[in-house]
């Protein structure tokens, strides 16, 4: 189990698995994480050189909505991350942007992600409102790229 983790391009997934134990999927390896995952997003906030306060309070800015804001971890990586809920809520679990390879409701009528790495997740949560997150984080990848020119 590490003690410490930083959001990269590998990133795919940070799942809640109990309190103060995060499961960080990656590209190629799962990790589990002795921190909660608001811990691990503050402290790749930090490295990459802001907050998730920051963060949030930019995401809220630039996109002009006020909660399940996606947060830009790395401008320089293309790191955006977005939460399917409320990140108040340790249930709460964040999947990068680029991560995703797909998804749809399954015939027991919950939510199957597909990821890039071909690993499946099933969770209670409605389509449309994985579709609204993953939008907002497209929005938010847009802009941060138009300001890259």
């Amino acid at each position: 189990m590490l003690e410490n983790y930083i959001i990269n391009e590998s990133t795919v997934a940070l799942i809640y698995l109990k309190e103060q134990v995060t499961e960080i999927i990656e590209k190629y390896i799962i990790y589990t994480v002795n921190r909660n995952i608001l811990e691990i997003i503050d402290e790749s906030c930090k490295f990459y050189g802001s907050s998730f306060v920051g963060r949030c309070q930019s995401a809220k800015y630039l996109l002009g909505i006020r909660y399940k804001c996606p947060i830009i971890i790395s401008e320089v990586k293309d790191i955006i991350i977005f939460p399917t809920t409320s990140f108040r809520k340790k249930e709460c679990m964040w999947f990068s942007y680029n991560g995703v390879n797909n998804y749809y409701i399954n015939q027991n009528n919950l939510l199957q992600i597909i990821l890039i790495n071909g690993k499946e997740l099933t969770i209670e949560l409605s389509e449309n409102v994985f579709t609204n997150q993953l939008f907002k984080a497209s929005r938010l990848m847009t802009i941060m790229k138009g300001k890259k020119r």
